[in-house]
């Protein structure tokens, strides 16, 4: 019963439905809401998000903002800003890669 409920969230959420309305608001608007009234915004400055960003390069920072943070997926942004899908999952696999360095240095 678990699995079903939790793969029709799955399926929800990556319908065109959600990922078309989820492009049209900027992640901004509702995290920062969100912590201001959960009081966990002084915990998420701690992490250094923004500070793990600048370690990338701008090809990889790219990807990361329009996948994680834009809810786009890897074909959108490959058909969207014509970029071959293995070159997108490539961005986004060494992008990972140097966030967990990174973090790690933390």
């Amino acid at each position: 019963m678990a699995n079903i409920c939790r793969n029709s969230a799955i399926d929800k959420l990556r319908s065109k439905e959600i990922s078309q309305s989820s492009k049209t608001n900027a992640i901004d608007d509702f995290v920062y809401g969100l912590e201001s009234k959960s009081g966990t915004e002084a915990m998420t400055d701690g992490i250094g998000v923004r500070e793990l960003m600048d370690e990338l390069n701008e090809d990889q920072r790219f990807i990361i903002e329009y996948i994680y943070f834009k809810g786009y997926t890897h074909s959108e942004v490959s058909e969207e800003f014509e970029i071959p899908l293995g070159t997108v999952k490539s961005r986004v696999r060494a992008s990972l890669q140097v966030l967990k360095k990174n973090l790690d240095r933390i």
